[in-house]
């Protein structure tokens, strides 16, 4: 009487086109048994990745503004007690903030403002002695 030997099933793992991996098992007595494999020519997308929210850009008092300043007659200015000359005085780059802009007239008369300057802002101070 001739006996046949059975052996374990063996674990076989392939490759689809789509690259899917695949799982079967084989048994070594014979072919290879047909396993249906479902694998879709569309894979699932992977899920959406969100930037974050974009910033609202600098706040008030971050960044930087610019000052026109000028007067009649012509005077000494001072931003900030920092002595800029004679006016006028255009396109003076300062950090956003509040801002004190002095005008000394040739008579020693003194005007100040105080401005509120954003970024990106243009302000302008101007007197008239």
């Amino acid at each position: 009487m001739a006996t046949r030997a059975v052996f374990p099933a063996l674990l076989l793992s392939v490759c689809t086109p789509a690259c899917h991996w695949v799982s079967g098992a084989v048994s070594t007595g014979g072919a290879p048994r047909a396993q249906p494999v479902n694998v879709s020519t569309n894979p699932t997308p992977p899920p959406e990745r969100h930037a974050p929210p974009p910033t609202e850009g600098p706040a008030a008092d971050e960044g930087t503004g610019t000052l026109n300043m000028n007067s009649i007659p012509v005077s000494h200015v001072v931003l900030d007690d920092k002595p800029l000359g004679s006016t006028p005085k255009f396109g003076v780059s300062v950090p956003a903030g509040s801002h004190t802009v002095t005008f000394i007239a040739p008579d020693a008369t003194r005007k100040s403002l105080t401005l509120q300057v954003k970024n990106g802002e243009t302000k302008t101070a101007a007197v008239k002695f």
